[in-house]
């Protein structure tokens, strides 16, 4: 892993982050490739699996900045139960109801976010989402935004995280596993953990 350069860090996401992060959602949606062009609602992957959490979790969401410029970020939420409480509550909302012809699996997490807890994770409450641009898939940036993840969550008292992955996406599997991550749940989507100190 090299060391950080001066002009690359990790920092907390602001107010003036939205949009970037909005952008690479979109930009990596599928498996890291950019999501098909002319979708019926192109807003909706990032409803779901990123701008939620700048509005409810902020204080664990984290950016890569490279010389000036955000390129990753890694969210996630502490007690996802009572995250996806909250966005029952106070996002599905403020978003509902979708174009016509918006993705049905996308509009039914986005009303109904309890779906993306997988069974027996009670030992492994939280939970993450990272997105990297193609500039930063080298030189250990990856691993660096998951751990800081990790870090705020064993700091809030969290016994573990899980997260879920797309079985055929053997590359991020095999990255999961380097940062500690095990497999828990084998189906089309696995379910890894990793305990917290």
């Amino acid at each position: 892993m090299s060391a950080p350069g001066p002009d690359t860090r990790i920092r907390p996401v602001t107010g003036h982050d939205h949009d970037t992060i909005d952008q690479i959602c979109r930009a990596t949606a599928r498996s890291g490739d950019p999501q098909p062009d002319g979708v019926a609602d192109p807003l909706l992957v990032s409803l779901v699996y990123a701008l939620p959490y700048l509005a409810l979790e902020l204080p664990t969401c984290r950016v890569l900045e490279q010389a000036g410029t955000v390129t990753g970020y890694v969210v996630g939420a502490v007690d996802s139960a009572g995250f996806y409480r909250r966005w029952r509550q106070r996002w599905t909302p403020r978003h509902m109801p979708r174009p016509a012809g918006a993705d049905p699996a996308l509009v039914s997490l986005l009303a109904d976010p309890d779906q993306a807890l997988p069974p027996g994770v009670e030992r492994f409450p939280s939970h993450l989402h990272i997105n990297l641009l193609p500039v930063a898939r080298s030189g250990g940036w990856g691993s660096r935004l998951v751990h800081s993840l990790l870090e705020a969550a064993a700091l809030a008292g969290s016994p573990g995280v899980h997260l879920g992955v797309d079985a055929t996406n053997e590359p991020a599997v095999r990255f999961y596993r380097r940062q500690g991550f095990r497999v828990h749940d084998v189906g089309p989507t696995l379910t890894m953990v990793r305990d917290l100190p």
